[in-house]
């Protein structure tokens, strides 16, 4: 049985929501570390940190800000999803496939 892929369209651009991925990603990101919200947020400021310290020191602040704030959405974003499968999971009972 075929499914349809979820898709959003933002700025006359359509982005497929892709269950597999997500779940792929998850499960590469659970060889390494914990795949909960405040993981996501411990390693996105992690990484951010890094950034910032290993940046050259000819980059500036303004060069470096966009990077940073993009990692921020990011970081905002993979919370957000676990913050809300949480709360779900919480609430329904049921075993996960």
């Amino acid at each position: 049985m075929d499914q349809q892929v979820p898709t959003l369209t933002f700025d006359n651009q359509t982005y497929s929501v892709d269950l597999h991925e997500l779940r792929n990603f998850l499960s590469n990101c659970r060889e390494f570390m914990e795949v909960d919200a405040e993981s996501f947020s411990i390693m996105t400021q992690v990484i951010a940190d890094n950034l910032i310290d290993c940046a050259p020191p000819e980059l500036t602040v303004q060069e470096l800000k966009p990077q940073l704030k993009f990692l921020r959405e990011v970081g905002f974003f993979l919370r957000s999803m676990a913050d809300s499968t949480e709360q779900s999971s919480d609430t329904t009972s049921g075993s996960p496939d």
